[in-house]
């Protein structure tokens, strides 16, 4: 499993699928973490979704925690994303959601206290 560090925090990956441009307008990350919450009783489930899209009102990320279902923690709306939109055809790099994941990530660390 990949972990990811965010300063002190860190996140094991459970799952990533993205979805690059075929085609279409738009690319779609999505992650599965887990983390340890800060008060050491359970870990948390976190899932990411970046939906970069070439229609700024179109495109979203957010990441939501699961509590039996995904309740959602944080969303970046699309005109202030950073991700490059689908018509990148370099858009199955996980480096291209990098600015927007990390972003997801430090304020649901924060929200949460999510700590290594």
């Amino acid at each position: 499993m990949a972990t990811t560090k965010t300063a002190t925090k860190e996140f094991e990956r459970i799952s990533l699928t993205i979805k690059p441009f075929t085609g279409a307008q738009s690319a779609d990350l999505v992650e599965v973490l887990k983390a340890q919450r800060a008060d050491g009783l359970a870990s948390v489930k976190l899932r990411l979704v970046i939906h970069a899209d070439s229609h700024t009102p179109q495109a979203y990320a957010k990441v939501e925690v699961w509590a039996g279902e995904w309740k959602l923690v944080h969303s970046i709306p699309g005109h202030a994303m950073k991700s490059r939109d689908g018509y990148d055809r370099n858009s199955d790099k996980p480096s291209n959601f990098a600015a927007d994941r990390a972003e997801l990530l430090r304020v649901a660390a924060a929200v949460l206290e999510v700590v290594s």
